[in-house]
């Protein structure tokens, strides 16, 4: 193996082995990544570099050599290929090069996304981990920094990082505080032995804050930890377009019990992918694609569909005599769509019927009541 020449040192121009680095695409707390040449199979390529100052640490660079063990076993097409690892001047990963951006930057620049979009992600994201954790593998850094969005419409779940594998040394799994704080579940920050659960938990992170826009805790370490075992604040009273059946699923997702969290990544997916039916959308697959290609046009586009499979949700619950979940599902209508004429209609009629009480009536059907007052509508207590 070539090692980089002394007067060149480790960055655009260098050789590692057959590769030849270019720009630099990132860098975080371990590693930076650049785009690369594989001069033997005449391809684009991402390589990881240890900085070589961590590359002296014994501890540092099995925590990276995990990472190429973890990541390069599985094969899905939601989760990041490993293509080879090497040691020049400095351990290196050499991974699929994706053009894209991640789901945090996505976030950050579009804000809370549709409800059912996010429910496609989530489906999407435990499908790669149902793989992951079948091999064995508990990735513990689920976070939207660590899932890119490519330009081609493919989600892809990345840095195994701090990933613990079945045949990891009992120091690994307990005591270290591996992670991201903000996504950990309660007991990997307190440091206790973890299953695959904690992954569920930082999905249910994840989603809450593409739902809303915002993380559920923030502040330091400590502060973070003990409002995490306290549990969130759900997702709908942060923004009510979230809808009450999203809302439920990422609160158990982020329940501070592990026992309370869906039994595993799978069923965890198959709930996931039954809101986005709910909704009136496709395949997960195939809105996140659409989403991808189209970010800026999707909303508007996928809008009419969800409105109307909202609305027949709560018709559907008002004829079977449900009238808090009809009220909670205009509630949301009436988020999404503040002059939503069905909605307003819905709430009207159950005024006259006298089937309300103000407790159980959201933000946005409270003003959808004023209103209908304003109007000439009869309210019955």
């Amino acid at each position: 193996m070539t090692t980089p020449s002394p007067t060149v040192p480790i960055g655009p121009g260098a050789q590692l082995g057959r590769y030849l680095l270019g720009d630099e695409l990132g860098a975080g707390g371990m590693a930076t990544v650049y785009r690369a040449r594989d001069t033997e199979l005449r391809r684009d390529v991402a390589v990881k570099v240890l900085f070589p100052h961590l590359a002296k640490k014994d501890e540092v660079t099995k925590r990276f050599q995990r990472e190429a063990r973890a990541a390069a076993g599985l094969e899905h097409p939601n989760i990041l290929r490993v293509y080879d690892v090497g040691a020049a001047a400095s351990p290196y990963i050499v991974m699929e090069l994706v053009r894209g951006a991640s789901l945090r930057e996505c976030v950050e620049a579009d804000g809370a996304l549709l409800a059912e979009l996010v429910a496609a992600i989530g489906a999407l994201l435990c499908d790669a981990l149902a793989v992951a954790h079948g091999a064995g593998v508990i990735h513990r850094d689920v976070k939207p920094a660590n899932v890119m969005i490519a330009d081609d419409g493919r989600l892809l779940l990345a840095d195994f990082g701090v990933a613990r594998l079945d045949d990891d040394d009992l120091h690994t799994r307990t005591g270290a505080l591996l992670g991201t704080p903000s996504f950990m579940a309660p007991e990997q920050a307190q440091g206790e032995e973890v299953d695959a659960k904690v992954d569920l938990y930082s999905v249910g992170v994840t989603l809450y804050q593409l739902a809303t826009g915002g993380l559920p805790f923030t502040g330091p370490t400590a502060k973070v930890v003990a409002e995490a075992v306290r549990g969130a604040t759900p997702a709908l009273r942060r923004a009510p377009t979230v809808g009450p059946a999203m809302s439920k699923l990422i609160a158990r997702l982020m329940a501070p019990l592990p026992a309370d969290r869906p039994a595993d990544a799978r069923a965890a997916a198959s709930e996931l992918r039954a809101l986005v039916k709910s909704g009136g959308l496709g395949e997960p697959l195939d809105e996140v694609r659409a989403w991808a290609i189209d970010r800026a046009g999707y909303r508007a586009a996928r809008l009419p569909t969800v409105l109307a499979a909202t609305l027949a949700q709560a018709e559907a619950a008002t004829a079977r005599g449900a009238t808090a979940a009809a009220l909670g599902l205009c509630d949301r209508l009436l988020a999404l769509e503040p002059d939503h004429a069905g909605a307003t209609a819905l709430v009207a009629r159950l005024t006259r019927q006298g089937q309300w009480r103000r407790r159980a009536i959201g933000g946005a059907v409270a003003v959808a009541l004023l209103g209908a007052s304003a109007g000439g509508w009869m309210m019955m207590r």
